[in-house]
């Protein structure tokens, strides 16, 4: 087939791709279409050696017999004898970070009820900076109680 393209001409010939024909058929916008299996891949796909879990493989490629049973077996790998065990916190611990991480959503959600507040009675403050003057008139007593409620919304 003969091509111009920018002013230079050549000759091009496509490579043929030897198919094979199936007896799958089908419709494509109401016509009949035959389907065809190319007999080879199209594109060359890459040799690589890559190792996977400690075994070594190489990619599409003819591997021997003989080299195939060498690769089939994984190196042996060490055993650590001593295994560190995972570290345990105590009692008092557990109810330490219990305790504060209930304390920070308490904060959390005295913030915000301050900003809905201000917002509400039309104040233009950041009340961002002001909001750590109110947290402390939650009494200590009251802590245990207070939680929002299944009910509330905020």
């Amino acid at each position: 087939m003969k091509l111009c393209y920018r002013g230079i001409s050549y000759d091009y010939n496509p490579p043929k791709v030897e198919s094979t024909s199936s007896d799958l058929a089908g419709k494509y916008r109401g016509v009949d279409v035959r389907f065809r299996n190319p007999k080879k891949p199209l594109v060359l796909q890459p040799t690589l050696d890559l190792k996977y879990r400690g075994v070594a493989y190489r990619t599409n490629a003819a591997i021997p017999a003989e080299a195939e049973r060498q690769t089939a077996r994984p190196e042996p790998t060490p055993v650590p004898e001593t295994v560190a065990p995972a570290p345990t916190f105590s009692l008092q611990q557990r109810m330490r970070e219990l305790m504060f991480q209930n304390e920070v959503a308490i904060r959390k959600r005295q913030q915000t009820m301050l900003n809905r507040l201000t917002t509400e009675v039309g104040l233009h403050v950041d009340v961002d900076e002001y909001w750590r003057q109110f947290h402390r008139f939650v009494e200590p007593g009251d802590r245990a109680t207070y939680a929002p409620s299944t009910a509330a919304v905020s």
